[in-house]
């Protein structure tokens, strides 16, 4: 019994450390695609379309 409870201990260990791998892979992904989305939505804001858009519509701002 006691070399069970060892080898479940010993998976429950593998298994949290690959979730927290896991997270922290996701957590970086996350953070890259918030700044590629804020660089497109600044690239945007700054285009002339949008400049347009703003003045002729003052609801596209939004």
């Amino acid at each position: 019994m006691d070399v069970e409870a060892a080898r479940l201990a010993e998976d429950v260990d593998v298994s949290l450390a690959i979730a927290r791998r896991t997270v922290q892979v996701l957590r970086d992904d996350l953070s890259r695609e918030e700044d590629e989305l804020e660089a497109v939505d600044r690239e945007f804001r700054e285009s002339l379309s949008y400049r347009i858009g703003s003045m002729l519509c003052p609801n596209f701002r939004s």
